[in-house]
């Protein structure tokens, strides 16, 4: 199935004339519940997808056109990248831990977009009245064991689940591979107990299943992985990944940030920044060009980036220095003075 989805897009690039030997890959999900955020979060740092329609497997970054879009099935991703059909791709983090075999090729470069946050969790029949722990489970698997019987867990996550199992130094336990739907499995008898995603629980819940004390397997979100031998040897395609991460670091980090602004008359403007630096609500590197005093008015105009969290704390120091008007506008992008997931991509590699 693999080879047979992949002449299908070498059919696709061939057919829309793409010399596409220096263009970036870019691995995106077809279907499942990364989709639409994934399509959602390229709009959001102006990147959006040009393709000609969802049957189409190719297509393009309308504001980085050296880049390729390749759509797969989200199970396929972290494979896609292995064997360098894409260079980069974004996959959930469960997938991309599941199906990774200790390549060193391929590595997360960022770890969390942003979006598609759950967690794999193990969760038991409601029914089970004296299982509330992991440890339970430990117990319940050995008294299965000594009775000549054996506790089943139904998982899309062989890989995790064992490794999770072990960690914990639980033994006799069966695990049962599936792709489909598990919720079920325990009532139907196809396994006694699940490791599943959940995003908030309402799922197991209605499937009469609950959750158990150190029963987290995994946080799980979307995050971006790459290729990095099939990237290394190439500098253009290195110059379109440093395009794309200086948006996607930008517009992250741009998320837990403001900007305020207000002016205010008559003011020192010496103790003015000394009482915002000794707020400690701020950094003093954020504000060194935030201030531009105004002889005609008689006033300063503030404009800085803070925390968040911090707005209400800022906003009632500008108030002690007269400040009537303020307004808060939430930054698309925030750059620094480098983006670090590239230096990082760059020092892995061992390219000066």
């Amino acid at each position: 199935m693999l080879k047979l989805k992949r002449i299908k897009v070498m059919n696709e690039l061939k057919l829309n004339n793409m010399d596409s030997s220096n263009h970036l890959r870019i691995a995106l999900p077809s279907d499942g519940a990364l989709y639409e955020s994934t399509i959602d979060f390229m709009k959001s740092i102006d990147t959006s997808i040009e393709r000609a329609s969802r049957r189409r497997y190719v297509g393009s970054l309308n504001n980085l056109k050296e880049t390729i879009v390749l759509f797969q099935r989200a199970s396929d991703i972290p494979l896609k990248i292995e064997d360098t059909t894409a260079d980069i791709g974004i996959v959930g983090k469960d997938r991309f831990l599941e199906s990774n075999n200790e390549s060193k090729s391929v590595e997360m470069i960022i770890e969390d977009l942003g979006y598609g946050k759950c967690e794999l969790v193990f969760a038991v029949p409601e029914q089970w009245i004296d299982v509330t722990s992991l440890e339970d489970i430990a117990e319940l698997a050995l008294e299965f064991k000594q009775n000549g019987l054996e506790l089943t867990v139904v998982t899309k996550y062989p890989k995790l689940v064992q490794e999770a199992l072990s960690k914990n130094g639980i033994q006799y336990i069966t695990l049962v591979h599936s792709s489909g739907t598990l919720e079920a499995a325990p009532a139907i008898g196809s396994a006694d107990f699940i490791a599943d995603l959940s995003e908030t629980g309402t799922t197991l819940r209605e499937n009469q299943l609950k959750l158990i004390e150190g029963g987290s397997i995994l946080n799980s979100q979307a995050c971006l992985i790459a290729n990095i031998d099939s990237l290394k040897k190439n500098q253009l395609k290195l110059k379109s990944l440093k395009a794309l991460l200086e948006r996607i670091e930008a517009y992250i980090r741009a998320q837990s940030f403001v900007n305020i602004n207000t002016s205010i008359k008559l003011i020192n403007e010496s103790k003015l920044i000394s009482a915002i630096i000794d707020s400690e609500l701020i950094r003093k590197e954020d504000i060194t060009e935030g201030f531009n005093y105004s002889e005609k008015l008689k006033s300063i105009d503030v404009s800085i980036i803070i925390h968040k969290s911090n707005i209400v704390e800022m906003v009632d120091l500008l108030r002690s220095y007269n400040s009537t008007s303020i307004t808060i506008n939430k930054p698309v992008y925030l750059f620094t003075g480098k983006c670090e997931s590239y230096e990082s991509l760059i020092k892995s590699m061992g390219v000066k």
